[in-house]
């Protein structure tokens, strides 16, 4: 079906989530191979707006009367008779859900997208009321026979990954696209006025927003009435209302943007070309599905793309492993005085902040098209 070289199709399998990251990885692949794309009529109407040439693709829409493991046969079938190599992003759902999973064998090459190490690895069980949440991890070990490479994120996670999963091949592919040569309105804007941006629910188990909140507190007056605080996301629980009332009543800043509803991908982009700076004050660890996870050493961060994306400076915590290919357009603080202090000397310091996002053009454009493509050849040629 395949020869040495280049496959003729490249299938796409997103049944769950990580929207952007589809979009980015069909303009990426279609630039050199036939895409097929398995996914939900839902995913689909909400990524097809994003793509230079949907209509480039062939679109293989799970119908609503489709169990998922009929969807999977239907997904196995294809690769038997059209596809050359598969790539899937994460499943999630119940543990009846991972029993289809785990049965599903596709007849190529087959490369998973994994977001979440310790949960493959059973690195870190947590206590959790979930109990089935463990059940899902044999299933995982399961999987991993038929998978021929785990695809992670940066190296820092493929070094943590390999030393957890020794008998599998994991390498590094993060599908995102730059465009570090267009003008975003922040460029055009006054020094003087500065959009801090965190991108992502309002979510107290993922970041510490009072950290961020306490930071800004600290900025002297003058200051601080230059910054505009955008919190990119909808509050979750009553920690979510909380961090948003508690931004709303912010007095030193000036001003406060948030958001209670579902907010349009059109409102998401608009403000995140408009940011100057990317803030998460990420929580070192999370609990998922009865594993914790590390931030930068098990599990990644939808900052660094949305940085990568917007050719935007991001500020994280000391301690998160900062990969080198993106080094140079991430600072880190530590705690909430370091913090301040970062904010104080990009507010008052034009030419540190001009250094900053020299910084984060070079980090944009190792993830042009030409560059994903050429990384993602040698992904592909290596199971060829």
């Amino acid at each position: 079906m395949y020869s040495s070289g280049e496959p003729e199709k490249v299938g796409i399998l997103n049944i769950s989530s990580h929207e952007n990251f589809l979009s980015d990885l069909c303009e990426i692949a279609s630039g050199k191979y036939n895409i097929e794309v398995f996914t939900t009529a839902s995913i689909k109407e909400r990524v097809k707006d994003g793509l230079s040439s949907p209509s480039g693709l062939e679109w293989s829409i799970k119908k609503g009367t489709h169990s998922k493991r009929d969807y999977l046969s239907h997904v196995e079938q294809r690769t038997a008779a059209d596809v050359d190599m598969l790539f899937a992003f994460p499943f999630y759902g119940n543990i009846f859900d991972f029993r289809h999973y785990a049965q599903f064998s596709p007849h190529c090459p087959y490369i998973q997208i994994a977001y979440e190490i310790n949960g493959w690895a059973g690195e870190r069980p947590a206590p959790t009321s979930e109990f089935y949440n463990f059940a899902k991890y044999p299933l995982k070990r399961w999987m991993l026979r038929r998978i021929d490479t785990l695809l992670v994120e940066f190296d820092t996670i493929q070094e943590y990954a390999r030393s957890r999963l020794p008998e599998t091949n994991i390498e590094t592919f993060t599908p995102v696209i730059s465009n570090p040569d267009d003008t975003k309105p922040s460029q055009t804007r006054d020094h003087s006025e500065i959009v801090i941006t965190v991108p992502g629910m309002v979510d107290g188990t993922r970041r510490n927003y009072n950290l961020l909140l306490e930071a800004l507190t600290k900025l002297p007056q003058g200051h601080a009435e230059s910054i505009e605080v955008v919190l990119l996301g909808t509050p979750q629980g009553e920690y979510g209302e909380k961090i948003l009332r508690r931004a709303e009543d912010l007095e030193t800043v000036g001003e406060v943007t948030c958001f209670r509803d579902w907010i349009p991908t059109g409102t998401f982009e608009h403000h995140l070309q408009r940011t100057d700076v990317l803030v998460s004050p990420l929580r070192q660890t999370r609990q998922i599905n009865g594993f914790v996870e590390e931030y930068g050493l098990s599990k990644g961060s939808g900052a660094i793309a949305d940085a990568i994306r917007q050719t935007t400076p991001l500020l994280l915590p000391e301690w998160f492993k900062v990969p080198d290919r993106v080094n140079s357009g991430i600072q880190t603080f530590r705690g909430v005085e370091g913090l301040s202090n970062e904010l104080f000397r990009m507010i008052s310091n034009e030419a540190y902040f001009s250094d900053l996002r020299d910084g984060a053009n070079r980090m944009s454009k190792q993830y042009t098209i030409p560059k994903q493509q050429e990384r993602l050849s040698e992904i592909v040629q290596d199971l060829l």
